[in-house]
């Protein structure tokens, strides 16, 4: 069976690098938190924690799945692929509805963009052509983060 195509984008940005910037931001609440001065995280952050902690669990389903297919006979695979599918499908809508939500902050625009170009920082890499919503959205965040200057 070949994969699907929102399959192969999603590839693209759930590697290693956006995981460990992600999983800072997410598990990273004592690092956030050392930034303000301990403050309580907002409701807008609280909401993006929700949402990547729902990511994160979707990519690791998927990952897991993914092992399983790929060390699987045929036969097996024609077993699997319900769950394959689905699954993959529920990576790609909790990551696109994480870009979704509007960035409570700059580590979170950091997130966004170590997920969309960290892999381009190569001089040999190009960039992957993103679909209008998603660099739209990502606009929309940069330009008010960066407009408010440190956040």
């Amino acid at each position: 069976m070949a994969t699907t195509t929102r399959r192969n984008l999603l590839r693209i940005g759930t590697t290693a690098v956006a995981y460990v910037a992600g999983a800072t931001i997410v598990t990273g609440g004592a690092v956030l938190a050392s930034r303000a001065e301990a403050a309580a995280p907002t409701a807008a952050r609280a909401h993006w924690n929700t949402a990547f902690a729902k990511m994160i669990s979707a990519c690791a389903a998927d990952d897991a799945i993914n092992a399983r297919y790929d060390a699987a006979t045929d036969a097996d695979r024609e077993v699997l692929e319900a769950e394959y599918e689905r699954l993959g499908e529920a990576r790609y809508e909790a990551t696109w509805a994480l870009f979704a939500i509007p960035a409570p902050d700059n580590d979170a625009l950091l997130w966004k963009s170590e997920y969309l170009f960290g892999e381009c920082t190569d001089k040999a890499a190009s960039s992957p052509c993103w679909a209008g919503h998603v660099v739209a959205a990502y606009m929309a965040d940069a330009r008010r983060l960066l407009a408010q200057g440190v956040a």
